[in-house]
């Protein structure tokens, strides 16, 4: 069975981040992540309280015949908890470059929030990219 932290390895392995992050930050990205997952392609059956995917009772274009999620479930995850990571970034960056005080107001020169913004588009475009290849196709 796929466990949790497979898929915060995978997250950590496709940012470029240089501290740490919070460790309940990161499992409310996973939650989020799942949550949305769940809601535009399938459930994959996530049990918190063991922290692994168990096989759900139906058939599942999601899980290998060993009960693993595909990679390229993990993946998608992984790249949806990054969006989530880039909006958080893209503040950051916003309130850095927005200094303002009582004798000195400091405004970046908008580059760096022009290419935080361009990478968290990107991400956005990617995920829904990829969800689009792992939804079932329609029934004609």
């Amino acid at each position: 069975m796929t466990q949790y932290n497979e898929v915060v390895s995978a997250f950590e392995s496709i940012i470029k981040c240089k501290y740490k992050l919070s460790d309940s930050l990161v499992e409310q990205w996973f939650k989020n992540a799942l949550g949305q997952f769940e809601l535009d392609i399938e459930s994959l059956g996530y049990d918190p309280m063991i922290q692994e995917f168990v096989r759900p009772s139906q058939n599942s274009d999601s899980i290998e015949p060993d009960g693993r999620l595909k990679y390229s479930v993990v993946i998608t995850l992984a790249e949806i908890m990054k969006s989530y990571y880039m909006e958080q970034e893209v503040r950051r960056v916003n309130q850095l470059n927005n200094v303002i005080g009582k004798d000195i107001s400091l405004n970046g020169t908008g580059d760096t929030k022009k290419y935080t913004k361009a990478e968290a588009d990107a991400v956005n475009e990617k995920i829904a990219y990829i969800s689009i290849k792992q939804k079932p196709a329609a029934l004609v």
